[in-house]
């Protein structure tokens, strides 16, 4: 299960259908490949979305365990751009509230 939390402003689909074509990507190199632990093995996603979404992929990739899998993942964006994603460099995340 994934959880993210985001402001009333913004639109939640565009997070959520990121998250499942991220998930989509991971499986379909999952089971191309016998599980193994990662390795030299690097995944390169290639995203028709702008740099501006960095912070949310950063936030969907520290939610899922690719790091067994790939010991490096990057994004690709339209402008050439690429950026590592890693755990410790997604978006702090928000304490929960205790009512």
């Amino acid at each position: 299960m994934i959880g993210f939390v985001h402001n009333p402003e913004t639109d939640p689909r565009l997070l959520m259908d990121m998250a499942c074509e991220w998930l989509e990507l991971v499986s379909r190199e999952a089971r191309r490949r016998a599980p193994r632990p990662a390795g030299d093995r690097w995944l390169v996603a290639l995203s028709a979305r702008g740099p501006s979404c960095l912070d949310a992929y950063r936030a969907i990739h520290s939610q899922l365990d690719t790091a067994r899998h790939f010991k490096k993942v990057f994004v690709v964006f339209g402008d050439g751009r690429a950026e590592l994603l890693d755990a410790s460099t997604a978006p702090a995340r928000r304490p929960r509230s205790s009512r």
